[in-house]
């Protein structure tokens, strides 16, 4: 009886060992399809791989095209009265996607639309700014979710673009603390690495935050 509880400890004592280490030793991201032969058909409230990857959780960010861009981008934004009456257009050139900030003062600035960000019931717009992805100020709200035969166009904290007077703010320390690296992707995207997903890089007096995460490909 002894031998035998001395046995299953020992048993008990080597699978823990080969838990820990599998997860100490994990693989980095290594895409979704590596999950498919074992999720392949639905169990609970997973409808399986092939219904989930229809699924808006699949699809949140996604390379701008005619498909995936909802707006209406012959349209102007205003950014209201509170941010001067600044506004935001848009160009189309091809299969690339543009957002114009329009100051009240100063040259328009352009920045090309690398992810939208949603699309089902609203759709934003990543754009890359040095090593950081960030969210325009402008969102675009469908009629109903996945019903885009009409939609509006809303702004998306324009204060993190804007001056009161319409000015557009400096790309600086302070600007940088709203990238989507720093603030969003840790909870709307899969990690690169099981460790270090957002670096903090110092240059001089300059700080800006840098998140790796899997199917990234811009």
């Amino acid at each position: 009886m002894k031998m035998s509880l001395r046995v299953s400890r020992i048993a008990l004592v080597l699978l823990m060992s080969a838990v820990i280490t599998s997860i100490s030793f994990g693989q980095d991201y290594v895409g979704v399809e590596t999950c498919q032969p074992c999720h392949t058909t639905a169990l609970r409230t997973f409808p399986g791989f092939s219904s989930w990857q229809n699924t808006l959780h699949a699809k949140i960010h996604l390379p701008p095209d005619a498909t995936t861009m909802k707006g209406n981008y012959a349209q102007t934004v205003s950014m209201g009265a509170s941010y001067g009456n600044a506004t935001v257009t848009f160009r189309v050139d091809g299969a690339n996607y543009y957002v114009q900030l329009n100051p009240t003062t100063g040259s328009q600035v352009e920045y090309q639309v690398v992810y939208t960000y949603g699309g089902g019931w609203k759709q934003r717009y990543l754009v890359k700014i040095e090593s950081s992805y960030y969210i325009t100020p402008v969102q675009w709200n469908l009629k109903g979710y996945l019903d885009n035969s009409t939609g509006d166009w809303v702004t998306y904290n324009p204060q993190n673009w804007f001056t009161s007077t319409g000015i557009l703010k400096p790309i600086d320390n302070a600007f940088r603390k709203k990238s989507w690296d720093k603030n969003c992707a840790g909870c709307h995207v899969v990690p690169n690495s099981k460790v270090g997903t957002v670096a903090t890089n110092v240059v001089g007096t300059d700080t800006s935050w840098v998140y790796t995460w899997g199917n990234n490909g811009s």
